[in-house]
Protein backbone atom coordinates (compact mmCIF):
# COMPACT_ATOMS: atom_id res chain seq x y z
CA UNK A 1 0.00 0.00 0.00
CA UNK A 2 1.42 3.08 -0.85
CA UNK A 3 1.52 6.56 2.00
CA UNK A 4 -0.47 9.09 0.56
CA UNK A 5 -0.74 12.92 2.48
CA UNK A 6 -4.69 14.09 1.86
CA UNK A 7 -4.17 17.91 2.36
CA UNK A 8 -7.21 20.05 2.73
CA UNK A 9 -8.12 23.52 3.46
CA UNK A 10 -10.96 23.62 6.26
CA UNK A 11 -12.54 27.04 7.06
CA UNK A 12 -14.01 27.21 11.17
CA UNK A 13 -14.68 29.30 13.80
CA UNK A 14 -12.27 26.89 15.40
CA UNK A 15 -8.57 26.89 16.72
CA UNK A 16 -7.83 23.03 15.65
CA UNK A 17 -5.00 20.74 17.83
CA UNK A 18 -1.37 20.86 15.87
CA UNK A 19 -1.46 17.18 15.73
CA UNK A 20 -4.53 14.17 16.21
CA UNK A 21 -5.82 11.30 15.10
CA UNK A 22 -8.84 11.35 13.12
CA UNK A 23 -10.75 7.62 12.71
CA UNK A 24 -7.48 5.92 12.68
CA UNK A 25 -5.64 8.35 10.33
CA UNK A 26 -2.46 10.46 11.85
CA UNK A 27 -3.50 14.35 11.27
CA UNK A 28 -1.53 17.63 11.73
CA UNK A 29 -2.74 21.35 10.51
CA UNK A 30 -1.87 24.76 11.21
CA UNK A 31 -3.30 27.80 10.34
CA UNK A 32 -3.05 29.58 7.03
CA UNK A 33 -5.37 33.07 7.49
CA UNK A 34 -8.00 34.64 9.73
CA UNK A 35 -10.42 36.45 8.09
CA UNK A 36 -12.65 39.65 9.93
CA UNK A 37 -15.33 37.60 10.81
CA UNK A 38 -13.36 35.28 13.16
CA UNK A 39 -13.30 32.47 11.00
CA UNK A 40 -9.97 30.81 10.78
CA UNK A 41 -8.84 29.15 7.43
CA UNK A 42 -6.52 25.78 8.31
CA UNK A 43 -4.58 23.49 6.10
CA UNK A 44 -4.95 20.14 7.31
CA UNK A 45 -2.75 17.03 6.06
CA UNK A 46 -4.08 13.26 6.71
CA UNK A 47 -1.95 10.19 5.99
CA UNK A 48 -3.77 7.29 4.51
CA UNK A 49 -2.63 4.33 2.67
CA UNK A 50 -4.73 2.80 0.09
CA UNK A 51 -4.32 2.10 -3.89
CA UNK A 52 -4.69 3.31 -6.56
CA UNK A 53 -4.21 6.66 -5.68
CA UNK A 54 -7.71 7.39 -7.43
CA UNK A 55 -9.15 5.23 -4.52
CA UNK A 56 -7.24 7.47 -2.20
CA UNK A 57 -8.37 10.47 -3.69
CA UNK A 58 -12.09 9.84 -2.92
CA UNK A 59 -11.16 8.25 0.32
CA UNK A 60 -9.48 11.39 1.11
CA UNK A 61 -12.88 13.51 -0.21
CA UNK A 62 -15.16 11.48 2.37
CA UNK A 63 -12.59 11.65 5.14
CA UNK A 64 -12.44 15.74 4.61
CA UNK A 65 -15.94 16.10 4.84
CA UNK A 66 -16.16 13.86 8.26
CA UNK A 67 -13.45 15.67 9.94
CA UNK A 68 -15.57 19.13 8.52
CA UNK A 69 -18.69 17.51 10.09
CA UNK A 70 -17.06 17.18 13.11
CA UNK A 71 -15.87 20.39 13.18
CA UNK A 72 -19.14 21.75 12.65
CA UNK A 73 -20.15 19.92 15.81
CA UNK A 74 -17.84 21.08 18.28
CA UNK A 75 -17.60 24.54 17.46
CA UNK A 76 -21.36 24.77 16.81
CA UNK A 77 -20.53 27.08 13.88
CA UNK A 78 -20.24 26.61 10.10
CA UNK A 79 -17.65 24.66 8.66
CA UNK A 80 -16.48 24.06 5.35
CA UNK A 81 -13.85 22.40 3.68
CA UNK A 82 -11.88 22.34 0.02
CA UNK A 83 -9.58 19.08 -0.58
CA UNK A 84 -6.19 20.73 -2.26
CA UNK A 85 -4.33 18.15 -3.58
CA UNK A 86 -3.49 13.81 -2.52
CA UNK A 87 0.16 13.55 -2.74
CA UNK A 88 2.99 12.06 -1.41
CA UNK A 89 4.24 13.34 1.84
CA UNK A 90 7.17 14.11 0.51
CA UNK A 91 9.10 14.81 -2.67
CA UNK A 92 12.72 14.27 -3.91
CA UNK A 93 14.52 16.90 -6.07
CA UNK A 94 14.20 15.69 -9.49
CA UNK A 95 11.72 12.37 -9.02
CA UNK A 96 8.86 12.26 -10.49
CA UNK A 97 5.42 11.55 -8.11
CA UNK A 98 1.71 11.53 -8.89
CA UNK A 99 -0.31 13.43 -7.52
CA UNK A 100 -4.07 13.56 -7.48
CA UNK A 101 -6.01 17.04 -7.40
CA UNK A 102 -9.76 18.18 -8.01
CA UNK A 103 -9.55 20.37 -10.89
CA UNK A 104 -12.07 21.07 -13.44
CA UNK A 105 -13.37 23.03 -15.84
CA UNK A 106 -16.63 24.26 -18.03
CA UNK A 107 -17.74 26.38 -20.09
CA UNK A 108 -21.80 26.96 -21.33
CA UNK A 109 -24.07 29.41 -22.94
CA UNK A 110 -25.60 31.89 -21.06
CA UNK A 111 -29.80 32.10 -21.19
CA UNK A 112 -31.20 35.45 -21.71
CA UNK A 113 -33.90 36.16 -19.39
CA UNK A 114 -37.19 37.77 -20.06
CA UNK A 115 -38.18 40.59 -17.73
CA UNK A 116 -41.95 40.19 -18.39
CA UNK A 117 -41.84 36.16 -17.12
CA UNK A 118 -39.23 37.54 -14.41
CA UNK A 119 -41.90 39.82 -13.55
CA UNK A 120 -44.75 37.10 -13.71
CA UNK A 121 -42.70 34.67 -11.98
CA UNK A 122 -41.75 36.60 -8.92
CA UNK A 123 -45.59 37.29 -8.45
CA UNK A 124 -46.04 33.39 -8.24
CA UNK A 125 -43.57 32.96 -5.75
CA UNK A 126 -46.00 33.81 -3.57
CA UNK A 127 -47.04 30.18 -3.42
CA UNK A 128 -45.71 28.80 -0.26
CA UNK A 129 -45.20 25.15 -1.88
CA UNK A 130 -43.58 26.71 -5.39
CA UNK A 131 -41.28 29.18 -2.95
CA UNK A 132 -39.91 25.85 -1.17
CA UNK A 133 -39.66 24.52 -4.61
CA UNK A 134 -37.34 27.00 -6.53
CA UNK A 135 -35.62 27.64 -3.33
CA UNK A 136 -34.48 24.00 -3.31
CA UNK A 137 -34.20 23.22 -7.29
CA UNK A 138 -31.73 26.98 -7.29
CA UNK A 139 -29.81 25.17 -3.64
CA UNK A 140 -29.64 21.85 -5.91
CA UNK A 141 -28.48 23.04 -9.10
CA UNK A 142 -25.29 24.86 -6.64
CA UNK A 143 -24.73 22.05 -4.64
CA UNK A 144 -20.96 21.10 -4.59
CA UNK A 145 -21.77 17.40 -4.96
CA UNK A 146 -24.06 15.20 -6.84
CA UNK A 147 -25.52 14.16 -3.55
CA UNK A 148 -26.58 17.36 -2.16
CA UNK A 149 -28.25 17.90 -5.78
CA UNK A 150 -29.83 15.17 -5.78
CA UNK A 151 -31.20 15.22 -2.21
CA UNK A 152 -32.04 19.07 -2.96
CA UNK A 153 -34.26 18.95 -6.50
CA UNK A 154 -35.95 15.44 -4.52
CA UNK A 155 -36.76 17.89 -1.74
CA UNK A 156 -37.79 20.78 -4.58
CA UNK A 157 -40.42 17.79 -6.31
CA UNK A 158 -41.98 16.57 -3.06
CA UNK A 159 -42.79 20.25 -1.86
CA UNK A 160 -45.08 20.31 -4.71
CA UNK A 161 -46.51 16.92 -4.61
CA UNK A 162 -47.19 17.25 -1.07
CA UNK A 163 -49.37 20.23 -1.56
CA UNK A 164 -51.39 18.71 -4.82
CA UNK A 165 -51.94 15.56 -2.38
CA UNK A 166 -53.13 17.62 0.16
CA UNK A 167 -55.60 19.72 -2.17
CA UNK A 168 -56.87 15.97 -3.76
CA UNK A 169 -57.09 15.22 -0.25
CA UNK A 170 -54.94 11.93 -1.16
CA UNK A 171 -53.50 10.06 1.80
CA UNK A 172 -51.40 6.98 2.23
CA UNK A 173 -53.88 4.85 4.59
CA UNK A 174 -52.91 1.75 6.31
CA UNK A 175 -55.51 -0.52 8.31
CA UNK A 176 -55.32 -0.68 12.23
CA UNK A 177 -53.38 -3.73 13.39
CA UNK A 178 -55.63 -3.46 16.67
CA UNK A 179 -58.83 -3.04 15.48
CA UNK A 180 -58.72 -2.55 11.89
CA UNK A 181 -59.82 0.79 11.54
CA UNK A 182 -57.83 2.78 8.20
CA UNK A 183 -55.99 5.51 9.20
CA UNK A 184 -53.64 7.99 7.73
CA UNK A 185 -50.09 7.37 7.52
CA UNK A 186 -48.94 10.34 5.52
CA UNK A 187 -49.57 12.45 2.21
CA UNK A 188 -49.58 9.75 -0.88
CA UNK A 189 -47.04 12.14 -2.63
CA UNK A 190 -44.98 9.84 -4.35
CA UNK A 191 -48.26 9.16 -6.85
CA UNK A 192 -47.58 12.74 -7.92
CA UNK A 193 -44.14 12.84 -8.41
CA UNK A 194 -44.34 9.53 -11.03
CA UNK A 195 -46.95 12.02 -12.84
CA UNK A 196 -43.99 14.57 -12.46
CA UNK A 197 -41.73 12.06 -14.44
CA UNK A 198 -44.36 10.59 -16.67
CA UNK A 199 -44.50 13.92 -18.13
CA UNK A 200 -40.90 13.97 -19.42
CA UNK A 201 -40.78 10.46 -20.42
CA UNK A 202 -38.25 10.39 -23.46
CA UNK A 203 -38.50 9.06 -26.78
CA UNK A 204 -37.73 5.40 -26.55
CA UNK A 205 -39.18 4.64 -23.06
CA UNK A 206 -42.69 4.67 -21.85
CA UNK A 207 -44.70 6.05 -18.80
CA UNK A 208 -44.14 2.87 -17.10
CA UNK A 209 -40.59 3.37 -17.33
CA UNK A 210 -40.31 6.40 -15.68
CA UNK A 211 -42.60 5.33 -13.22
CA UNK A 212 -39.96 3.00 -12.11
CA UNK A 213 -36.97 5.52 -12.62
CA UNK A 214 -39.50 7.64 -9.67
CA UNK A 215 -39.79 5.03 -7.09
CA UNK A 216 -35.88 4.04 -7.93
CA UNK A 217 -34.92 7.69 -7.29
CA UNK A 218 -37.20 7.82 -3.78
CA UNK A 219 -35.14 4.74 -2.84
CA UNK A 220 -32.04 6.42 -4.03
CA UNK A 221 -32.77 9.69 -1.66
CA UNK A 222 -33.27 7.51 1.24
CA UNK A 223 -30.23 5.61 0.51
CA UNK A 224 -28.12 9.26 0.38
CA UNK A 225 -30.14 10.72 3.65
CA UNK A 226 -28.81 8.12 5.52
CA UNK A 227 -25.01 9.12 4.89
CA UNK A 228 -23.77 7.65 0.85
CA UNK A 229 -19.98 7.98 0.70
CA UNK A 230 -17.89 9.09 -2.39
CA UNK A 231 -15.57 6.25 -2.26
CA UNK A 232 -18.86 4.55 -3.27
CA UNK A 233 -18.27 4.38 -6.80
CA UNK A 234 -21.58 2.55 -7.89
CA UNK A 235 -23.54 4.94 -5.67
CA UNK A 236 -21.85 7.63 -7.13
CA UNK A 237 -22.62 6.84 -10.84
CA UNK A 238 -26.15 6.05 -10.30
CA UNK A 239 -26.47 9.60 -8.48
CA UNK A 240 -25.04 11.02 -11.12
CA UNK A 241 -27.51 9.43 -13.74
CA UNK A 242 -30.74 10.03 -11.61
CA UNK A 243 -30.33 13.62 -11.68
CA UNK A 244 -30.84 14.55 -15.19
CA UNK A 245 -34.58 13.08 -15.38
CA UNK A 246 -35.29 13.78 -11.74
CA UNK A 247 -34.01 17.82 -12.51
CA UNK A 248 -36.54 17.62 -15.74
CA UNK A 249 -39.10 16.16 -14.10
CA UNK A 250 -39.05 18.44 -11.17
CA UNK A 251 -38.65 21.20 -13.33
CA UNK A 252 -41.48 20.57 -15.88
CA UNK A 253 -43.62 20.48 -12.56
CA UNK A 254 -42.36 23.98 -11.35
CA UNK A 255 -43.71 25.09 -15.24
CA UNK A 256 -46.62 23.63 -15.10
CA UNK A 257 -47.34 25.08 -11.45
CA UNK A 258 -46.08 28.80 -12.47
CA UNK A 259 -47.15 28.32 -16.31
CA UNK A 260 -43.59 29.86 -17.11
CA UNK A 261 -41.12 28.14 -19.30
CA UNK A 262 -37.62 28.24 -19.01
CA UNK A 263 -35.46 29.75 -21.57
CA UNK A 264 -32.68 27.13 -21.81
CA UNK A 265 -33.68 23.01 -22.34
CA UNK A 266 -30.50 21.86 -21.32
CA UNK A 267 -28.26 21.61 -17.96
CA UNK A 268 -24.91 20.12 -17.51
CA UNK A 269 -23.99 18.27 -14.28
CA UNK A 270 -20.84 17.41 -13.64
CA UNK A 271 -19.52 14.77 -10.75
CA UNK A 272 -16.48 15.27 -8.48
CA UNK A 273 -13.60 16.60 -11.07
CA UNK A 274 -10.30 14.43 -10.66
CA UNK A 275 -6.82 15.03 -12.55
CA UNK A 276 -3.98 12.65 -11.58
CA UNK A 277 -0.52 14.35 -13.00
CA UNK A 278 2.76 13.32 -12.80
CA UNK A 279 5.27 16.13 -11.68
CA UNK A 280 8.56 17.04 -10.17
CA UNK A 281 10.10 19.48 -7.94
CA UNK A 282 13.18 21.38 -9.57
CA UNK A 283 14.05 23.79 -6.71
CA UNK A 284 14.57 23.61 -2.77
CA UNK A 285 11.19 24.87 -2.30
CA UNK A 286 7.07 22.71 -2.05
CA UNK A 287 5.78 24.86 -4.85
CA UNK A 288 8.90 24.82 -7.53
CA UNK A 289 7.02 21.73 -9.19
CA UNK A 290 6.65 21.19 -12.97
CA UNK A 291 5.39 18.54 -14.98
CA UNK A 292 8.08 15.88 -15.35
CA UNK A 293 9.16 14.38 -18.71
CA UNK A 294 6.86 12.55 -20.49
CA UNK A 295 7.74 8.71 -20.04
CA UNK A 296 6.71 6.04 -22.88
CA UNK A 297 4.16 3.63 -21.35
CA UNK A 298 2.73 5.83 -18.81
CA UNK A 299 0.06 8.48 -18.46
CA UNK A 300 1.64 11.77 -17.72
CA UNK A 301 -1.84 13.20 -17.34
CA UNK A 302 -5.08 11.81 -16.28
CA UNK A 303 -8.73 13.74 -16.68
CA UNK A 304 -11.83 11.88 -15.41
CA UNK A 305 -15.12 13.92 -14.79
CA UNK A 306 -18.75 12.44 -14.70
CA UNK A 307 -20.94 14.81 -16.62
CA UNK A 308 -24.59 14.14 -17.46
CA UNK A 309 -27.22 16.46 -19.31
CA UNK A 310 -30.91 16.98 -17.92
CA UNK A 311 -32.64 16.99 -20.96
CA UNK A 312 -36.38 19.31 -20.73
CA UNK A 313 -38.77 18.23 -23.43
CA UNK A 314 -39.75 21.08 -25.85
CA UNK A 315 -42.70 21.84 -24.38
CA UNK A 316 -41.39 23.03 -21.45
CA UNK A 317 -39.01 25.43 -22.68
CA UNK A 318 -38.15 28.29 -25.45
CA UNK A 319 -34.99 26.22 -26.33
CA UNK A 320 -32.85 28.56 -26.48
CA UNK A 321 -29.35 27.96 -28.29
CA UNK A 322 -26.99 25.74 -25.53
CA UNK A 323 -23.52 24.92 -26.22
CA UNK A 324 -20.94 23.42 -23.47
CA UNK A 325 -17.49 22.36 -23.41
CA UNK A 326 -15.76 20.02 -20.58
CA UNK A 327 -11.93 19.42 -20.03
CA UNK A 328 -8.85 20.94 -18.66
CA UNK A 329 -7.89 24.67 -19.65
CA UNK A 330 -4.35 25.85 -19.09
CA UNK A 331 -3.27 27.02 -17.33
CA UNK A 332 -4.35 25.06 -14.53
CA UNK A 333 -5.21 25.96 -11.23
CA UNK A 334 -3.33 24.41 -8.15
CA UNK A 335 -3.14 26.03 -4.88
CA UNK A 336 0.11 26.99 -3.82
CA UNK A 337 0.25 24.64 -0.71
CA UNK A 338 -0.65 21.37 -2.29
CA UNK A 339 2.74 20.01 -3.25
CA UNK A 340 4.58 17.32 -1.29
CA UNK A 341 7.01 19.10 0.84
CA UNK A 342 10.45 18.68 -0.11
CA UNK A 343 12.35 15.64 1.29
CA UNK A 344 14.99 16.25 3.77
CA UNK A 345 17.36 12.90 2.82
Amino acid sequence: MALWRARASLQAFADLPEQFVFQGHPGKSFRYNIDRSGSATWIVDLSLEEDPLKDAYFSALDLSADLADCVALLSYAPTHFELLSVAPPTSVLNVPFDIALPVGAFRRTRSTIDGGKLEVLGDRCADEGTAIALRSFRAALAAENPYRTLTELWTAAESLAERQAMADGNFVERSCEHCGRLVRSGLASQQYIRKFFERVTPSGKTPQDYRIVADDTRRLRGTLVHGGRLHDEALRQDVVIKISSLQAATAAAIVDKTATRTASHRCHHLGVPLVISRMQRVGPSARDCVAAPPVEGLDDLVFEIPAVLSFLPDEFSECQPFTMEIGLFFPMPIHELAFPEPSQE
